[in-house]
């Protein structure tokens, strides 16, 4: 990608919608998520989201104990982050089990926004698995067409 043109700020305008997205799909799935296994899945999309953020040197403390109560001011975190970051930037981290690795920072944002995706279709298999037929339509194009949006 072309650095610090209008690219790049359309890009970032692109993945900062996109972090609205996520909290949007988040906090539609919250209801449905209030007892074990769902809740641990929906904590650990939220607690993953702040660890790749102090990997990206974002903030490294949030005021909770319940990753729910984070969801909101975790995204704001992320869009000020994009904001001013720049997205070729490699970023040089050590994964959870220790190993040396690097991305570059866009690759970082496209993981955390896929990772959340990804474990919210886990969620509503494990929901239709226990009988659950109500839940929420969590589609990126539904979010576009909500006028709150």
């Amino acid at each position: 990608m072309r650095s610090q043109g209008g690219i790049q700020l359309e890009v970032k305008a692109d993945w900062i919608r996109m972090f609205d997205y996520d909290l949007w799909s988040n906090l539609k799935w919250f209801p449905l998520c209030a007892e074990e296994p769902f809740r641990s899945v929906m904590s650990h999309v939220i607690r993953t989201q702040i660890i790749w953020l102090e990997r990206c040197g974002g903030p490294h403390r949030f005021d909770a104990d319940d990753p729910y109560d984070l969801v909101e001011a975790i995204c704001l975190a992320w869009q000020a982050h994009l904001d001013e970051a720049d997205l070729d930037e490699t970023v040089h981290y050590v994964n959870n089990i220790g190993i040396k690795q690097s991305n570059s920072r866009l690759d970082i944002v496209r993981q955390v926004i896929n990772h959340g995706t990804y474990h919210r279709g886990q969620i509503r298999a494990m929901v239709e698995m226990a009988g659950q037929t109500n839940f929420p339509d969590t589609d990126y194009l539904i979010f576009l067409a909500d006028p709150r949006n």
